[in-house]
């Protein structure tokens, strides 16, 4: 095995210990940031550090890091300048569509009104999901603004599912099999899909 595979292997290896079942965006940067504090603080070889920094920048984005950022519970404690100017950018690019949504941003890491400061006692944030959390705001900040930090937190990290779905779809529609229609197929995916489970 070669070293490059050997660190693959091993950095495969840490991302499934600390991961758990985490599948959201805010979940999946604080497993990496967990990750890469602790491959630091171990003392990791720098062969493994500058994998693990090229494994965050391909499967982190600028979305991922606001929803870190917005998360009620993570606030993007573990970001370092760089993620949050990301995270950052990001909400200025939603904020061209939604014009309230930086500022709702800005007061939320600043926790002013509406964002009270009992509402982020550990207390309070570790009994409700992000979504809830955010949901109880409905009324008191834009409702366009809410339904994007829905989206934000609610996304899934991963790509996995669809991935096999289309996988199946290659299986169910190939050179042999071209002339099926698309609802046929589509039928066929779901079938496959539903045994597989």
């Amino acid at each position: 095995m070669t070293g490059r595979k050997r660190d693959n292997v091993w950095l495969n290896f840490e991302i499934v210990k600390v991961s758990g079942r985490k599948g959201e965006r805010a979940d999946a940067v604080e497993v990496w940031k967990t990750l890469e504090g602790e491959l630091i603080n171990s003392g990791a070889p720098e062969n493994i550090l500058k994998l693990t920094k090229e494994r965050i920048g391909q499967a982190l984005s600028g979305a991922h890091f606001l929803a870190n950022i917005l998360h009620p519970v993570y606030q993007g404690e573990k970001l370092n300048e760089q993620d949050i100017h990301m995270g950052m950018r990001f909400a200025q690019k939603l904020n061209e569509k939604v014009p309230l949504f930086l500022p709702t941003v800005i007061k939320f890491q600043a926790k002013s009104n509406p964002f009270i400061n009992s509402r982020f006692l550990d207390s309070t944030v570790t009994q409700v999901t992000a979504i809830e959390w955010w949901s109880s705001l409905n009324g008191q900040i834009d409702g366009n603004v809410l339904k994007i930090v829905l989206t934000l937190l609610g996304a899934s990290a991963s790509t996995a599912a669809l991935e096999r779905i289309f996988s199946a779809f290659g299986l169910v529609h190939s050179d042999l099999r071209n002339r099926l229609g698309v609802d046929k197929a589509t039928k066929l995916v779901f079938v496959l899909q539903s045994l597989r489970e």
